[in-house]
């Protein structure tokens, strides 16, 4: 049995000059590899929670990139 989902980024908009880095942008680096995917606390355990962090995770990074304002607000 699988440990969970988890939710790979295949691509993103720039963020327009604001942070980058993992902690404001809610994601984490894949060792090895390099790949980013989205940071959440605990597992993901159906392909439909993680369908709806991966959409939470994009609505709440383009309010970021317009507004500033954290992508978990």
């Amino acid at each position: 049995m699988s440990d969970g989902y988890r939710v790979y980024i295949n691509s993103q908009p720039s963020y327009n000059g604001r942070a980058t880095d993992g902690h404001t942008t809610h994601r984490y680096t894949e060792d090895g590899s390099g790949r980013k995917y989205i940071c959440f606390t605990g597992p993901l355990k159906t392909f439909s929670e993680a369908k709806a962090v991966a959409s939470a995770w994009a609505d709440g990074t383009q309010r970021y990139i317009k507004t500033g304002k954290d992508i978990n607000a």
